[in-house]
């Protein structure tokens, strides 16, 4: 679904840290470059309420049952692989 459209998909933890195991971490953070993403998927409750306590904005689209895109303000990992946003 998402590879056709050419959008990467990266796994995290319902702490919004990255999940090391099946992410190289070199995706997610290059010095000096920032991927920028937009969106969170979400597959319950807590997920969804730890990104919109994270945050200002988010816009949710149902999927499936169980399976929510949470929509936000554009973020990027730091260094420490963090979850930062500009603002």
């Amino acid at each position: 679904m998402f590879s056709k459209e050419h959008i990467l998909i990266r796994c995290i933890h319902e702490n919004l840290k990255p999940y090391t195991h099946v992410v190289n971490k070199n995706w997610l953070y290059k010095k000096g470059q920032k991927t920028i993403y937009n969106f969170i998927i979400v597959d319950d409750d807590t997920m969804l309420k730890t990104v919109s306590e994270k945050f200002d904005s988010v816009e949710t689209i149902q999927l499936s049952e169980g399976l929510i895109i949470a929509k936000t303000e554009p973020f990027y990992f730091d260094e420490n692989y963090n979850i930062a946003i500009d603002k």
